[in-house]
């Protein structure tokens, strides 16, 4: 997350689009490291990956995420909660 920081903080995303199974830090050991960041709360997180196992999706309980959807199956879900989120959030702005 250190070295996402300095991107989150000069791009200001308002979705961040997560999967679980990265390389060197799974998603949701990432998603809580943001969520204990104050200042990226408000950041939307939609978790989009190929885990269908009931286990990630617990993990993410209480972690404020927007939607969790799996590759493959559910990509139409996906980008509807995506573009609802933008759209949301750019009639807030």
């Amino acid at each position: 997350l250190e070295q996402l920081s300095g991107n989150i903080e000069a791009t200001k995303p308002k979705i961040i689009i997560l999967d679980i199974m990265m390389p060197k830090m799974n998603g949701i050991e990432f998603l809580r490291e943001l969520r204990s960041h104050i200042h990226y709360n408000p950041i939307k997180v939609v978790i989009f990956t190929t885990s269908s196992n009931i286990r990630d999706k617990q993990a993410t309980t209480g972690l404020d995420i927007a939607g969790y959807f799996v590759k493959d199956s559910q990509f139409n879900e996906f980008v509807y909660c995506c573009k609802h989120l933008l759209e949301k959030k750019s009639h807030l702005s």
